[in-house]
C-alpha cells in the first residue's frame, strides 16, 4: 500500500514523529528521524522511542493479516538494544510476520540506522479482545 494511504499510526507514534512508509501481509516499514525530543538524558535515543518504533511497524501489517470481524489487540512485547542512536539519525522498522494464526500473530521487527547497523530487534505479540472465542 503505498505510504499516502497508509492510515495515521495514531496516538504516541504520531506524537514521536514516526511515519508509515509502506503496509501488507507480508511486511510493514515505519520511520522515524531522532531529534531532542527522543533522547535521554545520556544523549542517546529512548528506548521507549524504538520501541513505539517497532511496534507501529508491527501493528499496521498486524492489521491486514486480522479477520474483519476481529480485533486484534497487544499481548506482548520484547525488545533488544545492540547499538545506540543518536539525534540527527533516521531509524527505519522493518516488521515482518513469523506467525499468522487464527487468534494469534507473531511480528519481528528489525530497526536500523541509515548505515543498515541493527539498533533494535523486537518482537510483537497480538492476540484477540478479550472475551472473543472462536
Amino acid at each position: 500500500m503505498p505510504p499516502s494511504d497508509l492510515p495515521d499510526p495514531g496516538g504516541a507514534a504520531r506524537a514521536l514523529g514516526i511515519e508509515l512508509q509502506e503496509a501488507s501481509r507480508e511486511r510493514a516499514i515505519a520511520s522515524m528521524d531522532i531529534g531532542e525530543r527522543h533522547l535521554g538524558p545520556d544523549g542517546a535515543l529512548d528506548w521507549g522511542a524504538l520501541v513505539s518504533l517497532s511496534w507501529a511497524a508491527a501493528r499496521a501489517g498486524a492489521c491486514f493479516n486480522r479477520s474483519p470481524s476481529r480485533a486484534t489487540r497487544p499481548s506482548g512485547l520484547d525488545a533488544r538494544h545492540p547499538r545506540p542512536a543518536r539525534a540527527g539519525q533516521t531509524l527505519t522498522a522493518t516488521a515482518t510476520p513469523r506467525y499468522v494464526g487464527l487468534d494469534r500473530q507473531l511480528w519481528e521487527v528489525e530497526v536500523r540506522d541509515e548505515g543498515g547497523s541493527l539498533v533494535c530487534a523486537c518482537r510483537c505479540d497480538f492476540g484477540p479482545e478479550p472475551g472473543q472465542t472462536r
